[in-house]
């Protein structure tokens, strides 16, 4: 590696020389990236001391019109009309009209249900204890592979509709074994949220009304 030229400074012309230097190896324009940490060339501070910022002087020295002009214009083909049109960037549609109505049309993906996907969003909501016995669990016994996505490892989350799909907080209710076991033996019943403060609410089958049922 040989010495770094940065420890000397050069003059307009020498720097010019460089950038000259490095199209004629490289077939391209530097980025200010190419003279970081370059021992072959100088440090691009110098470029900003001379012009303002590595920008300004690839433009006064005459390698581009202008700061943005990066890349060149490219023709693309918007996926929503089908209409062609010029942009420096890579893009899939020509307006954001198109591209709106364009996503408007797609298929709705169906969320995958997991086991951490709707605990997650109980156990971020509610109190960490069953909300019909207020029993709380040693939080010592998280799951989880990270503290992001930490709850608990015995506390169940019960759909209220028994619809799995249905992962809105309110259908959600997080309820130890024993209850949650109560609630799907038919022994609680009517369990639902109430507004003032989403409050669970529920009735309980007495032991007469249990077996007749």
């Amino acid at each position: 590696m040989g010495r770094r030229k940065g420890s000397k400074s050069y003059s307009k012309e020498e720097l010019k020389e460089f950038i000259d230097k490095f199209i004629s190896i490289n077939n391209r324009v530097p980025e200010r990236r190419d003279f970081e940490n370059n021992p072959d060339y100088p440090s691009w501070r110098q470029y900003v001391t001379n012009w303002g910022s590595w920008g300004q002087a690839i433009v006064d020295l005459g390698y581009r019109d202008s700061k943005k002009e990066k890349k060149q214009l490219k023709n693309y083909k918007c996926l929503e009309c089908g209409g062609e049109f010029e942009s420096y960037h890579k893009r899939k549609y020509c307006s954001i009209k198109c591209r709106d109505e364009y996503n408007r049309k797609q298929p709705k993906a169906k969320a995958r249900l997991t086991k951490e996907n709707y605990r997650a969003i109980a156990f971020r909501t509610y109190e960490w204890k069953c909300e019909i016995c207020g029993m709380e669990e040693d939080v010592e016994y998280l799951y989880g592979k990270s503290k992001s996505v930490e709850f608990p490892t015995i506390l169940d989350v019960h759909h209220i509709d028994s619809d799995r799909n249905n992962n809105n907080y309110r259908n959600l209710s997080v309820l130890c074994p024993t209850c949650h076991a109560k609630v799907h033996r038919g022994i609680i019943v009517n369990l639902r949220r109430d507004k003032p403060f989403l409050k669970l609410k529920w009735d309980k089958l007495s032991l007469e009304e249990f077996n007749n049922k």
